[in-house]
Formats: C-alpha cells, structure tokens, sequence
C-alpha cells in the first residue's frame, strides 16, 4: 500500500475532455493538479490581496510546485466505458461565416457529449510518500476541492493508502503499446495556469457591433508546461500476445457496403505503399526478403461501419482501421503511420473517398472496443464474412467450424507453435485452438450472390467458401481486442466484432 489521494465520483462518472466532442477516458495528473490548484485560490485556505480577488497562499502553491517535480509513481485506475457517442451537440458561435456554395451562415461548434465516463474511483499514488508538510497540504486542498473536469462531474478527493494498477513508465513512447497515457504538470504548471486565468480578468469589454470579420474569440484552456506519461499495468497485459498491438484511425466521409469493404482495403493498402515508394516494410507490403521469417500477420485494414459503435469513434460514416502487429519495429510503424497521417483522398474502384483529417489518431488495439457489460460473457461474430484460408486437409473429417478454429490458430500460430507439417500442421493447429477454449457456437456458410466480395486473392486450388459464424477466443482473445480472421484478414474481411451473452448460459 502507498500514500495515495483517491476520488471517488457521488454519480458514478467522470466527465472531462481531451477536445471538443472526445472524452478524456482516465483523469489525468494535470487535472488533478488544476482542480487543487483551483482548491488553493478559492478555498479556505486561499489569501485575499483586494476586494473580491482571492489568490493561493505560498504554502499551497510551494505544494503544487511540489507535484510538479514529483510526478505520481503510480495510478489506481480500473477498467473503464469511455463510450464517445456518435451524436455530436452543436452550438450556435453567434458568428458569420462566408460560403461560395451557401453564402452567409452562422458558425457552429461541436461540443462535448453530455455523457460520463463511468467510473467509482480514480487514485494516484507516490512511492516513497511526499514529505509530512507536504501531505498535511495536499489533504487540506482535497477538502476544498468540488469537482474534476467539468462541473457536471462532483468529486470527494481524500489523502488515503491504496495499490496502484499501473506504475509511471519513463522509457514509454507514443508507440508503445499498452496502459493508460496521461497529462503532467511540469515546472511552472501552476505559474501559467495562474497567469492565464489573470489574462482572462483583463480582458477588454467587446463591442457588440455586427462586423462582417468576425473570428473566433472563444476561450481555451492553456496546454502549457504539460506532458504526456504513459502509466503501465502492473499485471501482465494482454497485448504482448496480441496479433496486433495498435490501431491508426483514418474516418471516411461516406459509408462502404459489406460488399466493398474488400475493394476499399485493398485501395487503402496500395495507396500507402504507393504513398511510403521504395522502401515500403515488409509488414505492409507482405513481401519479405527470401529466408526472412514470414509472421503469422500483417498490417491489416478493415472497415468499421458507423453503426457499430466503439469507443473512439468519430461518427464518421465509415472509419478504417490499420490493425499494427504486435512487435513491428518502431521506425516501420512511423513510415505506415506517417503516410496515413498524410492521405486526404481515396480513389478506388467505386470512386473516391475522403480521409477526414481531425480524426485521425493512434490508439491501443487491446482496449479498441467497449468492455463486457456485467454479468455477461464476450464473443464475437464475424463481418462482413470470414474464409478459410486452406482446403480441408486430406485423411480426415473436416466442418466448416473446424476450419474456423485452424482460421483462429493461424492468427495465433506464433504462440501455440504446433508440431508436424502440411495437413498434419493444419490439424494440430486445429486441435490447439480448441485446447485452450476457442469455441465455434454457430456457424452458417454464405452461398448467394458474387463471393469474390469477400476474397481479394486466394490460391488456385482453393474454393472460396465464406461463413458468417459467433465464437469464443478463449485464452487466446482480449475482451476489447480489435481481430480478424480468415484468408481476407488483411484486407477488409473477418472482422470481430462483439457479440455479448449473458454468462451463465449461451446463445446457441
């Protein structure tokens, strides 16, 4: 157990923004910092230096200087529903704005969701413990502290003992995978948070006149002397065993049929390496060097559909995701990363497609979707359709639900490591998915219509034969883990999306 100040929420959330429209999925270190900086001029123990004008005391702000250079060792944070609805507010700016198309048009600005990220408790924790002057401050400040984030989200802060869940990780980067990424105050936090609340104070009367150059004069929080940290979990994460670590989130300005998310993906995919040119990696391209080890997986794209919803989502009509395998090397994961960032038109055989440039961003692959409600079990069903990579081994019976499970294995292949060759591999691999408790609880095969929709390219000898089906992963899944399987993993086929039962029994 360490020295910790834990909040607890009266409405069961927490409720702050990382920008407009997006919600802040943990409370960060800053925040912590502004609300006791906030505690410190307004509370009890706040100075008066004139009329109607209170300011903190010098021990209060020596104490936020304090956490400032002594950064949480570690955070208490449990697993949360940051569900970002697809419905954005609007408010009215009370401002023109010209339009070649449309002429004179009021502005309007997206604002946040009303919704709350639930949550019970939130702790940050130091070890060793600050100093005893410093935590005799620090619990008189949480006593006057009302709120974190917005004030729709009430909070109790109290100076306690607790275990963290994840510890501060100093060699962490934007791409390492896993844990939970924070703001920290740094040096002079509390100097420019004050100084720019003082800014606001002077500011002049406007005049209300119409004008026909109207800007934006609306105010925004000061980003400056912060950090991102990531805090790592202290229990072994899933993501190591991941098939893909991390996820580039390209929105499309139009929505993209079952039937074409194989073409897009495969438009999307030469547009990158045609994007990166010579010297495109191998993870993307699939082309490896002759006796380079070939991985069990690829960079692969597919396509959310907007009414599928998961946390991130922008509302975007449709959103690509480039699934990042696990342990690609960093400078491979910045050339595809770089060249998404930069694309800002899709054509393809369909026509063209639009990247929605403010919403791209990269995010953890092992907490992609929203978690299990209690009380119920995840599994998962294919979309739009899955196919098996290899025709039915010879010398035995093989269900199309077995080739469902070899599907799983050969995402897996590089962690359950079966014995033998050829078909002998195949049904071993078979056999070790089943071992560690992938399930295949109904399965129905797609036999109508163009089935070229849901392949890009398979070998010669083998028959397309796509299924719709609804399983378990076992041990070998993450509950928020974003997959695919089947022979058009890579490009825009088998995507899993969650399908919950309830845990005492099953579906089917």
């Amino acid at each position: 157990m360490a020295f910790a100040i834990v909040a607890r929420f009266p409405l069961g959330g927490y409720r702050g923004h990382v920008r407009p429209g997006v919600l802040e999925e943990y409370p960060s270190v800053a925040r912590l910092h502004a609300a006791l900086l906030c505690a410190a001029g307004s509370g009890l123990s706040a100075e008066a230096v004139s009329e109607g004008h209170l300011e903190p005391a010098s021990d209060d702000l020596a104490t936020l200087e304090w956490l400032e250079q002594n950064h949480p060792t570690g955070v208490v944070a449990g697993p949360v529903d940051c569900s970002n609805p697809t419905a954005i507010a609007y408010r009215n700016m009370g401002q023109l704005h010209s339009s070649k198309a449309k002429g004179w048009r009021m502005k309007a600005a997206a604002k946040a969701p009303t919704g709350m990220v639930p949550m019970e408790l939130h702790g940050w924790t130091w070890d060793p413990p600050p100093p005893e002057d410093v935590q005799s401050r620090l619990e008189a400040l949480c006593a006057d502290v009302s709120h974190l984030g917005t004030s729709e989200s009430p909070v109790r802060l109290s100076v306690e003992t607790a275990s963290p869940t994840h510890v501060l990780d100093a060699e962490a980067d934007l791409f390492a995978p896993g844990g939970v990424d924070v703001d920290l105050p740094l040096p002079g936090r509390a100097a420019a948070l004050c100084a720019d609340y003082a800014s606001r104070w002077s500011l002049p009367i406007r005049s209300d006149a119409t004008t026909s150059n109207e800007v934006d004069i609306s105010q925004h929080g000061t980003t400056t002397a912060t950090a991102l940290a990531r805090y790592a979990a202290i229990d072994a994460s899933p993501v190591e065993t991941l098939p893909w670590s991390r996820v580039i989130l390209l929105p499309l300005d139009q929505p993209i049929t079952d039937g074409a998310r194989v073409l897009w993906a495969h438009a999307l995919h030469q547009a990158l390496i045609s994007m990166i040119g010579f010297g495109a990696p191998p993870v993307l391209t699939g082309s490896y060097a002759p006796g380079d080890l070939r991985p069990a997986n690829r960079v692969a794209i597919q396509i959310i559909p907007n009414d599928v919803a998961f946390p991130h989502s922008t509302g975007a009509p449709a959103t690509a995701a480039l699934l990042i395998p696990t342990g690609t090397p960093a400078p491979d994961l910045q050339a595809v990363q770089a060249s998404a960032m930069r694309l800002t038109e899709l054509r393809g055989p369909r026509g063209k497609l639009r990247c929605v440039r403010d919403g791209k961003t990269l995010i953890g692959a092992d907490r992609f979707w929203d978690p299990p409600a209690h009380g119920f079990a995840r599994q998962w069903t294919t979309i739009p359709a899955a196919v098996p990579e290899t025709r039915s081994p010879r010398g035995a019976r093989w269900s199309l639900a077995d080739a469902a499970l070899l599907s799983v294995g050969l995402v897996w292949r590089d962690k359950l490591t079966p014995p033998g060759r050829g078909d002998s591999w195949y049904r071993n691999l078979r056999d070790a998915a089943a071992e560690v408790g992938v399930t295949v609880h109904n399965i129905t095969r797609i036999a109508d219509g163009d089935l070229s929709r849901f392949v890009h390219k398979v070998p010669r000898d083998l028959i397309v034969q796509p299924y719709k089906a609804r399983l378990s992963l076992g041990e070998l899944g993450a509950d928020r883990a974003l997959t695919a399987i089947g022979q058009s993993r890579h490009l825009g086929g088998g995507l899993l999306i969650p399908t919950d039962v309830p845990a005492s029994g099953s579906l089917g």
